[in-house]
C-alpha cells in the first residue's frame, strides 16, 4: 500500500469524520467539540485550544491511518464495509476507555480526586460520554465508522489480493 495513499486517505477519512461530529453539534445531538476537548489538554485559551485541537485531531487521523490500513489489510477486508466495521470497533473502544482515562489527564477537567470547584473548565464525559449530550454516543460512534468505511473505500484500490 502506498504511504502516500494512507496518509492522504487518512486526512479524508478524519474530515469525514470531523463533519459527522460537526453536524451532531449542530442538531444539537451532542456538546461535545473535539477539537476544544483536545486543545484545552495544552493551553487554558478556549480559542486557541480550537485551533491546536483541530490540529491535534488531524494529527491523530494520520496516525491511525497506517494502522486501519494494516489491519484492513491484514484481514483481507480493504472496503467500506471492512472499514466501518473497524471504525466502529475503534469508536466503542473510544467510548468505554476515553470517559474514563480523560478526567485523570486532562489538566482543566474536573474529576473525582480534584473535585468541580478546582478551576477546571470542562465537564467530564461520564459513562459512554453521557454528560455531553445523550446522543454523543451514536453520533461517535458514527464518526468513527464514518472515519473507517471512508478510509476503507480509498485504500480498497491500493490493496493487492
Amino acid at each position: 500500500m502506498s504511504p502516500p495513499a494512507v496518509l492522504i486517505s487518512g486526512v479524508v477519512a478524519t474530515a469525514a469524520m470531523a463533519a459527522v461530529f460537526g453536524v451532531g453539534r449542530a442538531v444539537g445531538a451532542t456538546r461535545l467539540s473535539l477539537p476544544r476537548l483536545l486543545g484545552t489538554g495544552l493551553t487554558p485559551d478556549p480559542a486557541a485550544g480550537r485551533r491546536v485541537g483541530a490540529a491535534m485531531l488531524v494529527g491523530y487521523g494520520l496516525a491511525l491511518a497506517p494502522l486501519f490500513a494494516m489491519m484492513l489489510s491484514g484481514s483481507r477486508h480493504t472496503s467500506v464495509e471492512g472499514g466501518a466495521v473497524l471504525g466502529l470497533a475503534f469508536g466503542l473502544l473510544v467510548l468505554v476507555v476515553a470517559p474514563a482515562v480523560l478526567p485523570l489527564l486532562h489538566p482543566r477537567m474536573a474529576s473525582p480526586a480534584r473535585g468541580a470547584l478546582s478551576g477546571r473548565g470542562l465537564v467530564p464525559p461520564g459513562w459512554l460520554a453521557l454528560h455531553y449530550g445523550g446522543g454523543t454516543a451514536p453520533i461517535t460512534l458514527l464518526a468513527h465508522g464514518a472515519y473507517g468505511a471512508v478510509l476503507g473505500a480509498l485504500l480498497a484500490p491500493w490493496v493487492v489480493r
